[in-house]
């Protein structure tokens, strides 16, 4: 199993934005893991302005384990 040795969470208020963000952290060195997430505000329930944010995790591994 890889060990992780870095671990940050990528966000941003659009999936454009979001992209931004993953991109300049893989070249970094981070790998995306796992599924986009979304959230937004109870208001988007009622049809009314919400705030929405998107997620990516992102980690390093550890290149020397084996």
């Amino acid at each position: 199993m890889n060990k992780i040795v870095s671990y940050r969470i990528a966000y941003g208020e659009s999936l454009k934005n979001l992209e931004e963000k993953v991109n300049k952290l893989i070249n970094q060195g981070y790998i995306p893991l796992g599924n986009i997430q979304f959230a937004a505000t109870p208001e988007s329930m009622i049809g009314e302005y919400s705030q929405r944010l998107y997620f990516q995790t992102m980690v390093i591994f550890d290149k020397d384990e084996k």
